[in-house]
């Protein structure tokens, strides 16, 4: 029993038996087209004889390491979704935060005058008011130490920075830094009347904000960039595959 020659590829191992090939392949999923000889004898006459006229078939069927499954679709689908989502949710509790820092504002009325606890760190003194955000009016104000009365000086902020959160709409309108911890007497201008204004001090916001913004475009954009391009890696890698004959 002898077998025709077969066009390999990818170093592929062809047997063929009886009235019907057996292909064995050692790597799969590449094209193959393969030229099986069927069995013939060998006469006493000397003459060659075939069973059966020799036949070209093609093998598409695509499998094991060629890349045709869908679950590409799905996986960079989600992370699609996932990125949206969780940019979402940290902007969100982001803002939650910053509503927390600006409650946790230490606040006296304008006018008026109290006495606020102050650590030895810097502090933004913000003005609050309903046109906080578009007009600020002169607002005189003044910080002693509650036990020595010695001043503290009032540098002006340098920049702008206005916040709208848990009901309060302020202005940066300078920045203050006590050399130690204690008790300190806070005054504002008694000439100046608005209604509803206050006077608040607390920590800078500009950090707050950039942070839930970047933090949105950072999981976004990682979560939703890497889904995007494993969409288009998937898309590329099933266009390029051959397809099964119908």
């Amino acid at each position: 029993m002898y077998s025709c020659p077969v066009r390999q590829a990818l170093q592929r191992e062809v047997t063929i038996r009886g009235r019907h090939a057996r292909r064995t392949f050692r790597q799969p999923e590449v094209r193959v087209k393969i030229c099986v000889g069927r069995r013939f004898r060998q006469r006493d006459e000397g003459k060659i004889e075939y069973a059966v006229s020799p036949t070209v078939r093609e093998t598409s069927r695509v499998h094991g390491c060629r890349v045709r499954s869908r679950a590409g679709y799905l996986i960079g689908g989600g992370l699609v979704v996932a990125g949206v989502i969780g940019a979402v949710l940290w902007f969100a509790t982001s803002l939650m935060r910053l509503g927390d820092e600006v409650d946790n504002f230490q606040r006296v009325s304008v006018p008026g005058k109290t006495t606020m606890k102050l650590e030895a760190h810097k502090y933004v003194v913000y003005y609050e008011g309903s046109t906080a955000d578009q007009v600020v009016p002169p607002v005189r104000i003044a910080i002693t130490d509650a036990k020595t009365g010695s001043p503290l000086a009032i540098a002006p902020y340098g920049g702008s920075l206005t916040y709208s959160a848990s009901n309060h709409e302020g202005s940066a309108l300078g920045t203050v830094t006590p050399a130690h911890a204690g008790i300190y007497a806070v005054r504002t201008d008694r000439n100046v009347r608005a209604s509803g204004a206050k006077v608040a001090l607390g920590r800078s916001l500009t950090w707050p904000i950039l942070r839930g913004i970047l933090g949105m475009f950072v999981i976004g954009g990682l979560l939703a960039g890497g889904g995007v391009v494993l969409l288009i890696i998937t898309a590329v890698r099933r266009s390029r595959a051959p397809r099964a004959p119908s």
